[in-house]
């Protein structure tokens, strides 16, 4: 897989609420990332596929195809992507399987996106320490 992100961190933010997308792209990229947006699992897939993204921040509820599901498939595609899981839903029963399949943090809706960047950092560091 190449990279259309040259050396920078990407990210590919998938949820089906533009607003969402719009305000954590505009972040990322002020922050430095090359962050690109799916709207909905299908379109996050085709896009995993072209390109090798460092970081998957999905919503856990979507129209059609929801947040659990692009995570197994994408973890086929992509094993060393690190995924991040945003929801409004805490209490969803489907939280420890998320976990279970890869998922590093889940965010609870309204979050802090500067503790998100943290934690981005962290988890490429330990990446980047593994390879």
């Amino acid at each position: 897989m190449k990279s259309i992100f040259d050396k920078k961190k990407s990210i590919l933010v998938v949820d089906d609420d533009a607003d969402i997308c719009s305000t954590l792209v505009d972040i990322f990229n002020a922050e430095g990332y090359a962050t690109d947006i799916a709207y909905n699992a299908g379109a996050a897939i085709e896009k995993i596929q072209k390109n090798n993204f460092d970081i998957l921040l999905t919503d856990s509820r979507m129209e059609s195809v929801d947040g659990l599901h692009l995570i197994k498939k994408v973890t086929q595609i992509n094993p060393k992507i690190i995924i991040f899981m945003m929801t409004a839903y805490p209490r969803d029963s489907r939280i420890s399987e998320a976990y279970n399949s890869g998922v590093v943090k889940i965010f609870e809706k309204p979050f802090e996106v500067k503790d998100m960047l943290e934690i981005f950092k962290k988890e490429i560091a330990k990446r980047n320490k593994k390879n």
